[in-house]
């Protein structure tokens, strides 16, 4: 944003000797049609992030109103070597996207006293379905070694989002105090 760049292709110009993450960033992009005009409100965000020897990106799609902060989509690209069950590193990404935004909308954990206040499941406050928007998940095609998934998604999430509504036209510091 302070570049005056696309975000997309600002990070395209970074990664120049990064194939794998290149080419993760190239599919989401691809597959989130980034660059397409939006409405007034909407914006896209994305992020990147190489670790546990996989590479992933996502693109986020939200709206900024009076009303508050709404996430329509994310999708991820995952870059995680040859995968032996596809659907097992799908969960696990969308799982990621449920758990940062369930931490955002609302999760934590306060303490009186030095003991949890909330003590159980049934007084947790989680993320509700209206607030969970539609994931994709696609798999980048490779033959290198298997990665790491188990935190692969989390990175990226808040990072894609709050870029996503600083394109909607809010602002990052505010933005955070409204989710």
């Amino acid at each position: 944003h302070r570049a005056s760049h696309d975000p997309y292709h600002y990070r395209r110009g970074l990664l120049a000797k990064n194939p794998r993450l290149m080419a993760t960033l190239e599919q989401v992009a691809t597959e989130a049609r980034w660059g397409r005009t939006l409405p007034s409100g909407r914006g896209l965000g994305i992020a990147c992030v190489e670790g546990w020897g996989s590479f992933c990106a996502q693109v986020a799609e939200g709206t900024v109103s009076a009303s508050g902060v709404q996430i329509h989509r994310i999708w991820i690209a995952a870059d995680c070597g040859v995968v032996l069950c596809p659907g097992t590193v799908e969960a696990q990404l969308q799982g990621a996207v449920a758990d940062v935004l369930g931490m955002v909308f609302g999760g934590g954990m306060s303490f009186n006293r030095g003991a949890a206040s909330l003590n159980n499941f049934h007084s947790y406050p989680i993320l509700r379905f209206p607030q969970m928007p539609e994931v994709s998940v696609s798999l980048v095609t490779s033959e290198q070694a298997p990665g790491g998934v188990g935190e692969l998604g989390v990175p990226c999430v808040l990072a894609a989002v709050s870029n996503a509504m600083l394109a909607a036209g809010g602002q990052r510091a505010q933005l955070l105090t409204r989710l």
